[in-house]
C-alpha cells in the first residue's frame, strides 16, 4: 500500500496574529478569532507583596484558591464569559507549587507539537 500524501494549496495558518486577529487552520473555512484586549493588572496586589511573587501585577477578578502563595487561582465565570471565545493571558488558570518564574513575556515562546 503506496504512503498517504497531504498537499496543501496554501501553508497552514500557525495561529499568528494578522491585523489584530489569530489566523486559524481549518478545513471548513476561512476563519478569524479577534485577539482580546489586554486586561493586565496596574500594580502589584497588596497580598503578594511579601512573597516571591511579589512582582506579579495579578487581574482582580482571579479567584485565589490557595490563600496567598503559591498563587493557584481561576476567573470568575462571568469573566471569561465576558472575555468571549479566546481568553486573555490575564484571565488564565494558574497552578503551581512554588514561586512564578520570572519569564520575559515579550520574548518567551512555548512550543507545543504532535499529532492533532
Amino acid at each position: 500500500m503506496a504512503p498517504l500524501v497531504v498537499e496543501f494549496t496554501e501553508p497552514p495558518r500557525d495561529g499568528a496574529i494578522k491585523d489584530g486577529k489569530i489566523q486559524l487552520s481549518t478545513d471548513l473555512d476561512d476563519m478569524h478569532l479577534a485577539m482580546p484586549p489586554r486586561q493586565d493588572a496596574p500594580e502589584v496586589d497588596a497580598q503578594d507583596a511579601d512573597t516571591p511573587d511579589k512582582w506579579i501585577k495579578r487581574h482582580k477578578d482571579m479567584v485565589r484558591l490557595t490563600g496567598r502563595h503559591p498563587f493557584n487561582s481561576e476567573p470568575k465565570l462571568s469573566s471569561l464569559q465576558a472575555a468571549g471565545w479566546v481568553t486573555p493571558p490575564s484571565l488564565m488558570v494558574v497552578r503551581n507549587h512554588g514561586s512564578v518564574p520570572q519569564l520575559d513575556f515579550d520574548t518567551h515562546k512555548l512550543e507545543i507539537s504532535g499529532v492533532p
